[in-house]
């Protein structure tokens, strides 16, 4: 599986362990369950743009998934793009 993980970086685990900490423990866990990810960590204003070239990606069939980690407002950014799927 190949996916794009868009995540805030001023919200939750990365505004509290810091981005270099949670893309080291993020991409360990996902390497050890054989998936290839691009992570991203982003402003809340990136977050749109983004999810649109990820959306291009995923009809390109160069991505599975896309995964957002953030709070309310950039899971419904980001779902609010992808739902143009």
């Amino acid at each position: 599986m190949r996916l794009v993980a868009l995540l805030n970086a001023a919200a939750g685990a990365a505004s509290h362990k810091g981005t270099d900490g949670l893309r080291d423990e993020l991409a360990a866990a996902l390497d050890a369950l054989g998936i290839v990810a691009e992570l991203k960590f982003c402003g809340g204003s990136e977050l749109k743009l983004l999810a649109e070239a990820a959306l291009e990606s995923a009809k390109a069939g160069e991505i599975d998934a896309v995964v957002v980690g953030g709070g309310d407002g950039s899971i419904r950014t980001v779902a609010g793009v992808l739902a143009r799927l």
